[in-house]
């Protein structure tokens, strides 16, 4: 018996592919970022991790690096928040859901909600 795929099935399926794509770059963005940025911080000179914030990486001749982590990271971040919204698309945080997670990341000050 031969099996035949409508084109529905075979959109679904690549739906449903193209989503867990696009989710697994929102995952892979936080630990890629934290992952370059120590160790540029284990291997530039006189930086010191308990007195210097990560983003100073993006000063002096390798700043370069640091600039691109903080663009490829944020790009996957964004790439993640649409794969968040075809996932909650239809449900009830389907229209908020991907963007308060957008906004109301970790070191985020979510309190201009609040206070306006």
């Amino acid at each position: 018996m031969q099996k035949v795929f409508t084109s529905e099935v075979i959109q679904t399926n690549s739906d449903t592919q193209l989503t867990k794509a696009l989710l697994t770059c929102g995952v892979v963005a936080g630990p890629l970022f934290t992952i370059v940025g120590l160790i540029q911080a284990f291997t530039r000179p006189g930086f010191d991790l308990t007195r210097h914030a990560l983003s100073l990486l993006e000063n002096g001749d390798l700043g370069w690096l640091q600039i691109t982590n903080f663009l490829f990271s944020g790009l996957l971040f964004i790439i993640g928040a649409a794969g968040m919204r075809r996932v909650l698309r239809g449900s009830r945080g389907g229209n908020v859901g991907a963007l308060a997670g957008w906004h109301l990341r970790p070191g985020y000050d979510w309190r201009w909600l609040l206070h306006g």
